[in-house]
């Protein structure tokens, strides 16, 4: 063999040799076996000069220099030399080392290395592991020959908090963090910062929905925050933290902030993260839903906490002393007082030439435009001694929209007034006022007034008005007032910062069928109290309550609280129902009774009043809500002593109703209730609710209206018996079909020309075209559901409705496939008779019978009407079925029905009626039904028999 082979050979092995130790430094390193880590010969390990020192499992604060947030883990050389910890290792496992520190890298006597760790390795010098912050990992500290010298397993660490070793070895949890430096004993069950020591900043206000109070140096309106000074020295607060999270206390750092004593400090928080020292925006907003807001010291410990409810918009929680308070009357920047907010008001308004002077969010008919229509209304005026021209003035409640009402060019004289109209119907004008294309909601609506030049000249929040009262300026006087009565082109009257408190009641409204004597009532409220029992709004000139009252039949109490400087509170309504016996549940409408008397008498269907509505039955109230309150129908409002009503769950009063009022567990959202107050005259208060109730027990394609009986009360007095109902609404059409409330149309029958829905037009090429041709049925089958209408035709003639015309509903959504469906209303004309009939449904002359007529044309409508009777019949269209309803319906309100003929029918004979209506589903209705039906739609004895056959053979 060659000298050159040798050597060849030879270097072959070396580097093979080379690999494998290379690879085995590599391997994953196991310490020594207990038995195997000392004999009798073996020498102690010395304690290693480093060790591990803090941890971080759920970083927030500290970035690495590329930005990122990784864990880390620190180490600490305890000895009194230089190590260089090259061949050291790091894991999360005993059995395997992730991270080799490279030679060189070296740590002086007493120092500390940082090493940040992640499962994905993005860095030379970055773990291969990452660190659970809900425990249950360990950190291993691995000699350069494998040997572990430290396993620390991490219990759970909220965020930005660690987990480090303190001068006396043990391990602790430490809310303040030192990556670098020396550990800080600092246990998060009792924290401790000397900086703390006599600490006098506190947080004193916040908003977090700002919409007209304060402006940023951008112009928006920001959420903020407002620091103040307790105390007697300046404090520094540069390098503190501000968050919204207290989990991570850390999340904003103030940058620099010096409060004197007694000084407040407003800090925007917008997101922006802004260190401007003259306006400071942190890298957060406030939580709108409630929330809290946190500082702490430059070491991580909370100094002072504010935690906040879900607050309405405009409105601050305020600390006082006796707690945190919501209030509308905020002071960014001054004391929490009524002088500081005069103080706040008189350094920031400042309006235009052209004011905002008074607004109203409900007009009870305090001014009508040209045309006599009542709208919501704002009045300007100009301040100065000059006319100016409106031209280029702009009104909106959307500042990102200001010029959504563009105000016309009109001239207004020295002090003069200009009203502008609010309603969405902007298309409405007398050519005399303005009119603004939205409403002003009565849960509260922003007005934003902007100048020719683009620039803010007004604005101002619209909320919380009294009763028939409006919101405006004073002349003098900085800011928005409170008026208990509205003044249209008027000079305003005595203004309110404020209202009174609510009056509560000692004893809860309800129903009392024990008392003995009397039930005594007490009243507590803010000042004095004014009360009546009639009904009528409480004034200034009411009774005066000075003890408990002693009431010994139904009654109605009405109070108010008055206190100097304040507008008189709302309204508190507390029915009492005494020693009534009712077996049906009780409903209590309270309405003023001018206003009351008013809408009785009222012939527009518009004309409405305020009221409330509450439900009660022997367990409790189940709902208590205002309303708006108008008459409802036709001839009940002209002919009929005892009316009905339909009660509106308007902006004013909150919104929607949200309850399961008819227990059916299907809806329970609710816009508006009809209050129907029928009479067993002519078994009106039967007749419509046992139709509705067949309807829907038989037809998953109509729709009728749900029915309570109850016993209504209106201000105290007994009022008789009241079918409670649902009302054809949006909120109905949406909560029957699935479809959003935005997209639901109601039309009330007949349909103008002047509809802008589109029906008009369908209805009348419905009508128009000849529907025997398959090609026009199939487009009327793209606009129409057939088989809603089918059983709606099946029904009425079922019912025997002689009152159609005009009481139709049709309805469409955007879950009904884009058609038109028709729903039953006002059935207390059917079952007028022993026999079913078409006559008015099909044979009439309004333009419900010209669409019906026109469908039957076609041969495939009429078999689909066919088909739909049978489904009608297998599902339990049968007389008994309608006796068993006729029964239950009458058995229910049967103990109540002396109370109300005597009330309203003296004449009447509730047992002759009732056996008269029970005798029209006794002699065979429904072979004379099936008769009627094959007769419309001319059916042969063979498809009679086909379709109808084994019901006539049951008979």
């Amino acid at each position: 063999m060659s000298t050159r082979r040798t050597k060849g050979i030879i270097c072959v092995l070396l580097a093979v040799l080379t690999l494998l130790g290379a690879a085995f430094y590599a391997l994953p390193r196991l310490k020594a076996a207990p038995e195997e880590a000392e004999t009798e010969e073996s020498v102690p390990r010395e304690a290693p000069p480093v060790r591990l020192n803090e941890i971080m499992s759920s970083n927030d604060s500290f970035p690495a220099d590329d930005g990122e947030f990784y864990d880390w883990v620190e180490l600490r050389n305890v000895s009194a030399a230089a190590v260089d910890l090259g061949g050291w290792g790091l894991s999360d496992r005993e059995d395997q080392i992730k991270y080799i520190f490279p030679q060189g890298t070296v740590i002086p006597a007493g120092g500390y290395a940082l090493v940040y760790c992640a499962k994905s390795l993005t860095r030379s010098d970055t773990a291969f592991f990452g660190i659970s912050a809900q425990g249950g990992d360990s950190v291993c500290l691995f000699a350069p020959d494998g040997y572990v010298e430290e396993a620390v397993a991490v219990p759970p660490v909220a965020s930005d908090w660690s987990y480090c070793r303190f001068e006396d070895g043990r391990w602790a949890i430490s809310i303040s963090p030192t990556p670098g430096a020396d550990n800080i004993a600092n246990d998060p069950e009792a924290p401790y910062d000397p900086l703390l020591e006599g600490f006098t900043v506190v947080i004193s206000e916040l908003m977090s929905s700002n919409n007209v109070t304060i402006r940023d140096a951008d112009g928006d309106y920001s959420d903020w925050v407002e620091l103040y000074n307790a105390g007697e020295e300046t404090c520094d607060l540069s390098g503190w933290f501000l968050s919204d999270d207290e989990g991570t206390l850390r999340k904003w750092t103030i940058p620099s902030l010096v409060i004197k004593p007694g000084e407040s400090k407003v800090i925007f928080c917008s997101g922006k993260n802004r260190a401007d020292a003259d306006e400071l925006h942190t890298n957060f907003a406030l939580q709108r839903d409630g929330g809290g807001i946190y500082l702490s010291s430059p070491l991580g410990v909370r100094a002072d906490e504010l935690v906040y409810e879900p607050m309405e918009k405009e409105q601050a929680a305020v600390r006082t002393n006796d707690g945190v308070v919501y209030s509308y009357l905020t002071t960014p920047g001054f004391e929490n007082t009524s002088e500081g907010y005069e103080a706040f008001l008189t350094a920031t308004d400042n309006p235009g030439d052209i004011v905002i002077n008074e607004a109203v969010a409900y007009n009870s008919g305090t001014i009508r435009d040209g045309r006599g229509y009542v709208y919501d209304w704002i009045e300007l005026k100009n301040l100065t001694r000059r006319t100016i021209s409106l031209n280029g003035y702009t009104l909106t409640n959307d500042p990102t929209v200001p010029d959504k009402c563009v105000l016309p060019n009109v001239r207004i004289g020295p002090n003069a007034y200009f009203i502008v109209f609010c309603s969405a119907d902007a298309e409405r004008q007398d050519g005399v006022h303005g009119y603004a294309p939205f409403n002003i909601g009565t849960g509260g609506e922003f007005l934003y007034l902007y100048g020719p030049d683009g620039e803010l000249a007004d604005s101002v929040y619209v909320h919380d008005l009294p009763a028939g009262g409006s919101i405006g300026r004073v002349i003098g006087s900085p800011g928005f007032y409170l008026f208990e009565k509205a003044t249209p082109s008027r000079l305003n009257g005595t203004g309110y910062r404020s209202k009174a408190e609510v009056v509560t009641a000692g004893v809860s409204q309800g129903i009392y069928n024990d008392v003995a004597d009397a039930l005594l009532v007490t009243l507590e409220g803010e000042g004095t109290i004014y009360y009546t029992l009639n009904g009528a709004d409480p004034t200034r000139a009411s009774l005066k309550y000075t003890q408990p009252l002693l009431l010994t039949k139904t009654t109605v109490v009405r109070a108010v609280s008055c206190v100097d400087g304040k507008a008189l509170s709302d309204i508190s309504s507390f029915t009492y129902i005494i020693n009534e016996n009712h077996t049906l549940p009780v409903l209590s409408l309270v309405c003023n009774t001018k206003n009351l008397r008013t809408v009785m008498g009222a012939s527009l269907r518009t004309t409405q009043a305020d009221g409330e509505l509450t439900l009660f039955t022997e367990e409790g109230i189940e709902f208590s809500r205002g309303c708006s309150i108008r008459l409802h129908g036709n001839t009940s409002r002209y002919v009929h002593a005892k009316k009905m009503f339909v009660v509106e769950f308007n902006e004013r009063f909150g919104g929607d109703l949200y309850y399961d009022v008819f227990h059916d567990g299907e809806v329970t959202q609710f816009s508006s209730l009809m209050l129907r107050a029928e009479t067993p005259a002519y078994m009106y208060i039967l007749r419509d609710s046992v139709a509705s109730l067949a309807a829907k027990r038989v037809s998953d394609k109509t729709f009728a209206l749900n029915n309570r009986y109850c016993i209504l009360y209106i201000n105290g007095s007994y009022y008789g018996l009241c079918p409670l109902r649902e009302d054809f609404s949006r909120q109905y059409v949406a909560s029957h079909t699935g479809s959003s409330v935005e997209s639901c149309i109601v039309v009330k029958a007949p349909v103008r020309n002047s509809d802008k829905t589109g029906l008009y037009g369908i209805l009348d090429q419905t009508i128009m075209r000849n529907m025997a041709d398959e090609a026009n049925y199939a487009w009327a089958c793209e606009h129409w559901d057939m088989e809603n209408i089918a059983d709606w035709i099946l029904l009425e003639g079922y019912f025997n409705n002689t009152d159609v015309g005009g009481n139709v509903r049709y309805i469409s959504g955007d879950n009904t496939d884009g058609k038109w469906m028709l729903a039953f209303y006002d059935l207390d004309i059917a079952f007028g008779n022993e026999s079913p009939g078409f006559g008015v449904v099909v044979y009439g002359t309004d333009q419900i019978n010209w669409l019906v007529q026109s469908l039957l044309a076609s041969s495939q409508f009429r078999q689909l009407v066919a088909e739909r009777c049978v489904i009608l019949l297998d599902n339990g269209l049968a007389d008994n079925i309608v006796l068993q309803i006729i029964d239950e319906c009458a058995a229910e309100i049967d103990a109540e029905i002396p109370r109300e003929i005597k009330r309203w029918a003296p004449s009447t004979s509730w047992a002759i009626g009732l056996r008269s209506m029970r005798n029209y589903f006794s002699d065979a209705r429904i072979p004379l039904y099936i008769q009627t039906v094959s007769s419309l739609l001319k059916l042969t004895p063979e498809e009679k028999d086909f379709y109808f056959g084994r019901f006539l053979d049951t008979q």
